[in-house]
């Protein structure tokens, strides 16, 4: 193991000093987890990302030790130590007693490194490490299996999965960024496993796909492997009807097709790096729409499915009110190349607006070329100010003064206002006074 790779690391200075005290005292401190296994894997390096310390001190000893402890975790052994204004997690070696719930054990006993491994889910993140004495500690084959790209479970896989199964979720992507194949055992447990995702709250399932949609870098198609295994196996199933429909993008329009097509459209997306999860969601819900709107033949049936779905994962009402502004506007940018100011002027009056970024990037992806956008190109250089319409001269005041009465003849007055000020690029208030004026007359 090179230690240079784990003394480059931002954090360190902190982690090294919170080491060295665990170890003063007698006790074992060590890192394990994700920054060991990347740390083996050839032209990974532990530069960013936790330095997860382990020991075999309590929580007790912990607290005693250091001058800022935060107890967050007391009852399953995890202390917060803060340094320098950082936080960073100390667990105990311990071993962890049924867990009802498919996540937190019973209780927990406090235990000895060689046993805590076995609480652990896949063997490459069950490998120990002490930079100071430069000591490797491998209990479970772990170092093999990251030389051979295996992600295989710790111990009997069945268990592993039913004491959390959220680990299904979590093997897949590793199995996915790491590109790393599932042993068999492993994957037939996690295939039996599938229906036990059901007493997952959805908050936290909706967090690996967070991981997963938001994830840059490399490899570049490792948001198709995920979801390809995750469909294999049974996993999106869980969550979205995966029926075989598809509604693709054809001479301006879309337009459906008659053969599964919508879910490689999507994988097709996926596999395109520097995705935020929002764009990701995005993405993802633009194939689940166009899913809906052929089994349905109805569009406003896909947007009760659709808004059904995104209710179910648990998205904030901001995510999912972006995601359907951005869908509800696809039809704006399809046709982009025969786009008018007045239907400019209705996108840019609404609150959310979605994405003119997502639809770019993925009507170009269907084969149109940067010529398609240029008259819109246009428009928003000549007549908005950084993406937006222009400010409205006319306020409610100035026409409360001309004897108009707050409601909806006010609300039409002003967008009259607005739209004239728009589509003449006028910058005079009191033209727009006099317009309206005439129309109240």
């Amino acid at each position: 193991m090179d230690r240079a790779i784990f003394t480059s690391h931002s954090d360190w200075p902190e982690v090294e000093e919170i080491l060295k005290k665990i170890q003063s005292q007698g006790f074992k401190a060590v890192l394990v987890g994700g920054c060991v296994r990347d740390a083996l894997i050839e032209g990974k390096r532990a530069s960013s990302g936790d330095l997860d310390i382990a020991t075999d001190a309590t929580p007790e000893d912990i607290q005693a030790l250091f001058d800022r402890v935060e107890m967050v975790g007391k009852s399953f052994g995890v202390s917060m130590v803060v340094i320098n204004k950082k936080s960073f997690e100390v667990s105990t070696f311990r071993e962890d007693s049924q867990k009802s719930d498919g996540r937190h054990p019973e209780s927990v006993k406090y235990t000895t490194i060689d046993k805590d491994v076995y609480r652990r889910d896949f063997t490459v993140n069950a490998i120990y490490y002490d930079p100071l004495n430069d000591q490797l500690m491998d209990f479970v084959g772990g170092v093999e299996d990251v030389q051979n790209k295996i992600l295989k479970a710790v111990g009997d896989p069945d268990v592993r999965f039913k004491e959390d199964y959220l680990r299904i979720l979590r093997g897949l992507r590793f199995s996915a960024i790491l590109e790393f194949a599932i042993e068999p055992k492993t994957f037939e447990a996690m295939k039996n496993n599938v229906p036990g995702l059901s007493s997952i709250s959805m908050e936290r399932v909706k967090m690996e796909f967070d991981s997963v949609l938001g994830r840059s870098g490399s490899p570049r198609n490792f948001r198709k492997l995920f979801f390809e295994s995750a469909r294999d196996l049974g996993v999106m199933a869980m969550y979205f009807d995966m029926t075989d429909y598809n509604l693709s993008i054809d001479n301006n329009e879309v337009t459906p097709k008659s053969i599964p097509q919508a879910w490689q459209d999507f994988i097709k997306r996926a596999d395109k790096a520097n995705w935020n999860y929002l764009q990701g969601w995005m993405h993802l819900y633009l194939y689940r729409y166009r899913f809906w709107r052929q089994k349905t033949g109805s569009p406003g049936e896909a947007e009760v499915r659709l808004k059904t779905e995104m209710d179910l994962m648990k998205l904030a009402n901001s995510e999912k009110e972006q995601i359907w502004a951005t869908i509800k506007s696809g039809a704006l940018w399809v046709k982009a190349d025969q786009i008018q100011l007045e239907d400019l002027f209705v996108w840019g009056r609404q609150k959310e607006k979605g994405s003119v970024d997502f639809w770019r990037t993925e009507v170009l992806a269907f084969g149109k070329t940067a010529a398609h956008f240029e008259k819109l190109d246009h428009y928003f250089k000549e007549y908005f100010e950084a993406g937006q319409l222009p400010q409205p001269l006319v306020k409610g005041d100035d026409l409360i003064k001309m004897g108009v009465s707050s409601g909806p003849e006010m609300k039409t007055y002003l967008e009259a206002a607005h739209k004239k000020q728009f589509l003449e690029k006028i910058t005079d208030k009191k033209i727009l006074l006099q317009h309206i004026q005439k129309l109240i007359n």
